[in-house]
C-alpha cells in the first residue's frame, strides 16, 4: 500500500470524502470494535456513532466529564493506545479516514498513525506475528489544520 496520504481541513473533508462516499466502519453499516487497549474515561465505540461528537462541560458520567468520543487513562506506560474496527462492508475499499480530536485539548495523543490489514475472522487480529498490518498513514505528529 502506498504512503501517501492527504491531510485536508475539516471542511475540505467533508466536501471530498464524506459527501462523496460510504462510512463503512460506522455502526450503521455493522461496522464494530473487536479490541482496544483502554477506555478509561469514554468508550472506544464511540469512534463508530454515526453523529458528530458533542461536549458538554457541565454533565458528567461516573467517569468524569462528558466527551464524546475515545478516551483512555493519562499517563499510560505503553508506547501507544490503540483500537481495532471491523469495517461494516467487507468488500470496500478504504478511501479515507478522519482522526478527530476535537475536544481533547491537553491530553490528545502527541501522535497518530493508520494501519490496515484484511482478516479472515473477527478473532484473527491478534498479536501472534501472523497478521499482515498495512501502513496506511504514518505514526504523524498530531497538529490542526488551520
Amino acid at each position: 500500500m502506498s504512503n501517501k496520504f492527504t491531510v485536508y481541513t475539516q471542511e475540505k473533508f467533508q466536501e471530498q470524502i464524506v459527501q462523496r462516499y460510504t462510512d463503512i466502519i460506522g455502526e450503521k453499516l455493522g461496522g464494530k470494535i473487536l479490541a482496544f487497549s483502554d477506555e478509561w474515561f469514554a468508550a472506544a465505540e464511540n469512534l463508530i456513532k454515526p453523529k458528530a461528537p458533542i461536549r458538554d462541560p457541565s454533565r458528567f458520567t461516573y467517569k468524569g466529564a462528558w466527551y464524546d468520543g475515545w478516551e483512555t487513562r493519562r499517563h499510560n506506560t505503553s508506547k501507544s493506545d490503540w483500537v481495532i474496527f471491523k469495517m461494516g462492508v467487507a468488500s470496500a475499499s478504504l478511501i479515507g479516514c478522519e482522526v478527530d480530536t476535537a475536544f481533547f485539548n491537553g491530553n490528545h495523543a502527541p501522535a497518530i498513525s493508520v494501519e490496515a490489514a484484511n482478516l479472515t475472522d473477527d478473532s484473527s487480529y491478534a498479536d501472534d506475528g501472523n497478521t499482515q498490518w498495512d501502513t496506511i498513514i504514518p505514526e504523524t505528529l498530531r497538529y490542526r489544520v488551520p
